[in-house]
């Protein structure tokens, strides 16, 4: 991967307000905007143009990835909305150059949401994956590297939902194994989160005391199995990765009961997250 140069501005000087940034070289500028200072957007002109936009949670759990032909007239829409009530901040990318369309900015979306759901970094909203629309051969290829600008500045700024985990690129050394009742679960760290790797093998079985203590985890543990996994020979195997919290979070829905991802989670070598990490 090459160099990049990122631009991030601070209009109000508020670190914590919102942002405008941009890659040098590209056409694509992207707007952090929290969603306390929505009222604030409508004096950024530009906002009124075609945008690719993901309503987002500040601890970047959950997402709604969306395309609109007039950002400003289609947030008000959405601050209404009482069943998108989870984000906290809207990421927005429009054309420096106003080159992006109502098709692009649909064709945007269809990649976006497909993209975002392949990388299972956070729960994604979208109930289905839009369709791309038909735009000509020559355009495809600007938008399509539009896309890839807007992944770009979306890890960059903290939320990298467009991130997906090359596994031809993880190397042994770089998987964390946890053994629970002869089943073998198999993780990476990948941007700040802990993957449980397709294939990975979870026992069904929970420890009462952990279930009534955390009802939202066993929940959670009974909704991926029912997603994500087949059951055989009386063992869950992952059908495709799943993004955890943290070692910890992973290991609990591993093991079905509370641990220490310290001790619990060991490397090709054996060697337990303590020894290597700490």
């Amino acid at each position: 991967m090459n160099p990049k140069t990122i631009t991030i501005h601070l209009p109000s000087g508020d670190p914590t307000g919102i942002k405008i940034a941009e890659l040098s070289n590209r056409i694509i500028r992207g707007y952090v905007l929290p969603r306390e200072k929505l009222a604030e957007a409508k004096y950024f002109e530009e906002l009124t143009k075609p945008a690719l936009y993901i309503l987002v949670s500040k601890d970047g759990e959950h997402a709604y990835i969306g395309e609109t032909e007039n950002f400003l007239s289609r947030i008000s829409t959405h601050g209404a909305d009482t069943e998108k009530d989870y984000w906290d901040l809207v990421l927005v990318f429009v054309a420096k150059d106003s080159s992006l369309e109502k098709s692009d900015v649909g064709y945007l979306e269809a990649i976006a949401v497909a993209q975002a759901k392949e990388a299972s970094k956070c729960e994604i909203h979208n109930r289905t994956v839009p369709t791309k629309n038909n735009l000509h051969q020559f355009k495809i290829s600007s938008v399509e590297e539009f896309f890839q600008d807007a992944s770009l500045l979306s890890s960059a700024l903290g939320y990298p939902i467009f991130d997906v985990l090359d596994e031809k690129e993880i190397s042994q050394k770089d998987v964390w194994i946890c053994k629970i009742k002869s089943k073998t679960a198999r993780a990476v760290f990948d941007a700040g989160k802990f993957v449980m790797l397709a294939g990975s093998e979870i026992d069904p079985g929970v420890a009462q005391s952990w279930a009534k203590a955390f009802p939202s985890s066993l929940d959670e543990r009974n909704n991926i199995f029912s997603k994500s996994a087949d059951l055989i020979n009386g063992a869950y195997i992952l059908k495709e990765n799943v993004t955890f919290r943290s070692p910890n979070h992973a290991g609990g829905f591993a093991a079905g009961r509370n641990i220490n991802a310290w001790i619990t989670w060991k490397n090709s070598e054996g060697k337990t997250m303590d020894e290597v990490l700490r």
